[in-house]
């Protein structure tokens, strides 16, 4: 299940990656900073996350933390593609 999951918010991820990336170009530099750096320090917190279920597959509140933190990154990518 939660290989499902993780493929899901993946998908939308990729999806909203490419909506971000049409308009980033539009953006002045302090929104590009701003938008750099969220993403940096989510991306940090998924990579600590994927490590520790890496040695240890059924830890059920690291599996909560990433799951919160790929919505995250979700919801930021979602809401700078409307920038």
């Amino acid at each position: 299940a939660r290989e499902k999951r993780l493929l899901e918010q993946q998908i939308a991820i990729d999806y909203w990656n490419k909506r971000v990336e049409a308009r980033r170009v539009q953006w002045d530099k302090n929104l590009q900073q701003a938008f750099d750096r969220n993403v940096h320090e989510i991306n940090q917190i998924v990579a600590e996350y994927t490590l520790i279920l890496e040695e240890n597959p059924h830890d059920e509140l690291s599996s909560e933390m990433l799951d919160s933190a790929l919505n995250d990154k979700v919801e930021l990518l979602r809401e700078f593609s409307d920038l």
